[in-house]
């Protein structure tokens, strides 16, 4: 069965699937939709991330960072978000990231692959690692997913309401991050493998999260 979870009453901005607050808060980065919880990272920004820290950047200029192709995909997600906040949508829409998570039993996984090859990885422990300027192997697959996600984009019906808490235990759920907002499916995996382009965001996944594993051993 594949679901539609409109669970409207368990909403939230941000979510806390884990023990530890350092993984939660990797989490919810990881879908570039919480600008309030980026500002707080300890991490000295540059280039884009300088204009949003600015505590009212101009739309103007957060425009031209959303519709940037070369720029940081995750700091291009959060200016578009920014700018839905205000009623300013960005056109054309773009797809900057797709976000896969398994619901196991000791907790949520995830593998994010972003639009400029980036990658981030938190498993069902907490254990995050994060992936700039990965090897051109790996950042092949990851465009190659975002490429897919764009089609299945292309299909759905952008989620108006605040993003979900993690799936239930024993599903998948796969995040498409676009600038003219989020969409998402979920369901078991012998399910959502019904969909061509869901079936090969998975199956991508599981090659790159492959890929991961040998370069960090």
């Amino acid at each position: 069965m594949i679901r539609w979870p409109f669970r409207r009453a368990v909403e939230a901005a941000c979510h806390h699937p884990f023990r530890e607050a350092t993984a939660d808060r990797f989490y919810n980065l990881m879908f570039c939709d919480d600008l309030e919880l980026a500002r707080r990272e300890p991490s000295p920004l540059s280039g884009p991330w300088r204009l949003l820290m600015e505590p009212s950047p101009r739309s103007s200029a957060l425009r031209t960072l959303a519709t940037a192709e070369h720029a940081d995909s995750r700091a291009r997600a959060l200016a578009a978000a920014l700018l839905r906040a205000r009623g300013a949508p960005v056109t054309p829409a773009s797809t900057l990231g797709v976000v896969v998570e398994v619901a196991l039993p000791e907790g949520p996984e995830l593998l994010a692959a972003y639009a400029d090859g980036a990658v981030r990885h938190l498993d069902a422990f907490g254990r995050a690692l994060a992936f700039e300027g990965a090897p051109a192997a790996v950042q092949a697959l990851a465009r190659d997913i975002v490429a897919r996600g764009a089609a299945f984009g292309r299909r759905r019906a952008i989620w108006s309401g605040a993003r979900l808490p993690p799936p239930r235990c024993g599903d998948v759920r796969v995040s498409v991050l676009g600038t003219d907002g989020l969409r998402f499916i979920e369901g078991s995996f012998a399910a959502l493998q019904a969909d061509a382009d869901i079936a090969a965001i998975i199956g991508g996944a599981v090659r790159l999260l492959r890929q991961l594993q040998r370069r960090d051993r």
